[in-house]
């Protein structure tokens, strides 16, 4: 069963997820996953990448690449992407080998990296100073570095219609094929993590001072809350956050709906269904992934365990196209759909 059936419980009627497959990653330390239609590509620390069958977790290819750096990035038309000796490089999406590197070294942070193909033919790629483009086809450079004036950029870079969006210092939409900025908005300091979320015409960002909807075409604030987590999706009228406790505001003017105390989340929380989100987070010892309405908050379906908690982790869930969730923490990579 799709988790777009879940819609149909009520909160006193909350299930087990089941568990379709369970991957350890070879790693010495944190993994990342990314998915396309059919498979799924994992990277560890130890050098190694996994392709894996999205619906049965088999493993379709295994190969050692050198010292990677966790980011990867996949797209359906583009390929596979990942940070290989401080160098992009393009795997072949049968057996993972390297189809060609980005030329020179790149200065890659250890934590943080992010790689993004986008529509346009080319890659963003999140630097320790900056944004940068490259060709999707030859791994050449494309236009300019972008960072004077907006300091190190802390968010995925996120292709939009208009443009390239990315969050440090300020929050810039850029068009990278005229290296020009489109607009800035001083919407506060980005963590580490955060990605903004693009809805209809809307952004809607978290920084160190809250959590902001902005104008999609102008960069106009709209309206600001101070202290929330991180921003995930946009549920019907309800925009989720998650850090200290899963909490639901208004898409109209950011008041505050409801919110899960205590809960202490892992990851982003990922839109299943149509109003519901799945985030994962630890309790006690044990790392889980629930399932909670967006209306009101209530947990609907939780996941048994997946892992050991650690103080130190990079996770991440993303909805695959057969409806299932595929997600990561540490060293290993899974796969759920509903229990019942």
């Amino acid at each position: 069963m799709l988790f777009a059936a879940l819609a149909i419980l009520s909160a006193s009627q909350a299930i087990s997820m089941r568990t379709v497959w369970f991957k350890t990653v070879p790693s010495t330390g944190d993994s990342c996953i990314a998915l396309t239609d059919s498979k799924v590509y994992a990277l560890g620390r130890s050098g190694t990448a996994l392709a894996i069958d999205i619906v049965t977790g088999r493993t379709l290819a295994t190969r050692y690449l050198g010292k990677l750096t966790p980011a990867i990035g996949t797209s359906n038309t583009e390929g596979v992407f990942a940070v290989v000796d401080s160098q992009l490089c393009r795997l072949r999406n049968t057996d993972l080998t390297i189809e060609w590197r980005s030329p020179g070294k790149i200065d890659f942070p250890e934590i943080g990296v992010a790689v993004t193909p986008g529509p346009d033919g080319t890659v963003a790629v999140k630097r320790l100073r900056g944004v940068s483009f490259f060709s999707a086809t030859d791994g050449k450079r494309v236009g300019k570095q972008w960072a004077a004036g907006f300091g190190s950029p802390a968010s995925s870079p996120l292709y939009t219609e208009g443009g390239v969006l990315f969050m440090s210092g300020a929050m810039a939409l850029v068009d990278h094929k005229k290296d020009k900025a489109i607009w800035t908005a001083k919407v506060g300091q980005a963590t580490m993590s955060e990605t903004p979320h693009i809805e209809r015409d809307s952004i809607y960002a978290v920084t160190k001072e809250g959590l902001s909807k902005v104008d999609l075409a102008t960069g106009t604030i709209r309206w600001n809350v101070k202290g929330c987590g991180s921003v995930s999706p946009v549920v019907g009228e309800v925009v989720v956050t998650n850090g200290g406790g899963l909490s639901g505001y208004s898409t109209t003017d950011g008041k505050k709906l409801w919110t899960v105390p205590q809960l202490a989340t892992l990851s982003n929380a990922l839109k299943v269904g149509s109003d519901m989100v799945a985030v994962m987070y630890y309790r006690g010892r044990s790392v889980r992934v629930g399932v909670f309405s967006a209306i009101d908050g209530e947990l609907l379906q939780e996941s048994g365990h997946l892992a050991q908690y650690s103080l130190t982790g990079v996770s991440r869930l993303f909805l695959s196209k057969q409806g299932t969730i595929i997600g990561n923490y540490r060293t290993t990579a899974f796969c759920l759909a509903s229990g019942s």
